[in-house]
């Protein structure tokens, strides 16, 4: 199979391969199989592995979507209500059906995000990114102070005195970023 942008030839190969959504940001999927052009590097799937894709993506903007305080969320009535619209017809809306304000099931109920929403009045769109990128992402890990001077790395990552963390006024512990 040839390359429509490079005409070179793709290669199949197997394995893990990490993808980028607007969505939920960076993510992988393991064990598929794909064909990758060699100069450009540009990706083509299989079917099998479109739905492996697809079902990764739902399951991790679920997981985020979870995430999301309860009080982000509102009603269907209150819904309606900030986009001038009937239940019904926010019901019925195809774009809102296909996931253009979030949503989560809680007992039974579907609770639509409220800035999702606001973002849907004013833009016809309410997804938004629910997973900062990994480069905004800091980790943090809490030590004892007498154990730090045994680490100077963690996962072959440097670790850097940020600040000192106190729950009751005392040094008894320090965070640390790693990077």
């Amino acid at each position: 199979m040839k390359c429509y942008d490079c005409k070179s030839n793709y290669t199949k190969k197997k394995g893990e391969i990490s993808l980028s959504n607007n969505i939920i940001g960076n993510f992988e999927v393991h064990n598929v199989t794909y064909y990758k052009c060699p100069d450009c590097n540009k990706l083509l799937f299989h079917s099998d592995t479109a739905v492996k894709i697809e079902k990764k993506e739902r399951e991790i903007k679920l997981k985020l979507l979870n995430q999301l305080p309860v009080q982000d969320f509102i009603s269907a009535s209150q819904t309606a209500y900030l986009l001038n619209i009937t239940k019904q017809a926010l019901h019925k809306n195809v774009r809102i059906k296909n996931g253009f304000i979030y949503s989560i099931e809680l007992d039974g109920k579907k609770l639509y995000n409220k800035k999702s929403a606001l973002l849907f009045k004013e833009k016809r769109d309410g997804r938004f990114l629910l997973n900062k990128t990994l480069t905004e992402q800091t980790k943090y890990i809490i030590f004892a102070p007498d154990c730090l001077n045994n680490f100077t790395r963690y996962n072959n990552k440097k670790i850097l005195n940020t600040m000192i963390w106190n729950k009751t006024n005392t040094d008894s512990e320090k965070l640390y970023k790693y990077i």
